[in-house]
């Protein structure tokens, strides 16, 4: 059976030797070693989730449009959609960005949505 490894900055251990984050591979880019244990750099997992909440805003927004522009083809209310385009287009509510940089756990900042930052 072919041995599975951990590449960490480097560090390469056995991945059976090692514990795993509860939030599993969601903050990949920000683990650290801890012994053998997976830890979260919170620094790190904030600017991972910010780019994530980007892209699926983003994401959003181009289907909104997209299905706005067909509905206006069509000649029907696009109301829904430019709701959804005007949403995603707004700056953050300054909740949010407390709630994001307040977040003390991985889980806490895995658990904040797009919906969240742009409601």
């Amino acid at each position: 059976m072919a041995q599975a490894l951990i590449n960490i900055d480097g560090v390469v251990k056995d991945a059976n030797d090692v514990t795993f984050p509860s939030t599993g591979r969601e903050f990949r880019g920000a683990w650290q070693f801890n012994g053998d244990v997976i830890e979260i750099d919170m620094v790190k997992a904030v600017d991972i989730k910010i780019t994530k909440i980007i892209e699926k805003a983003n994401e959003r927004v181009q289907k909104a449009e997209a299905k706005a522009l067909e509905k206006a083809l069509k000649g029907l209310d696009s109301t829904p959609e430019d709701d959804e385009i005007a949403k995603f287009k707004s700056k953050p509510k300054a909740e949010a960005v407390a709630l994001i940089a307040n977040a003390a756990t991985p889980e806490e900042l895995d658990a904040i949505t797009e919906d969240q930052v742009f409601a």
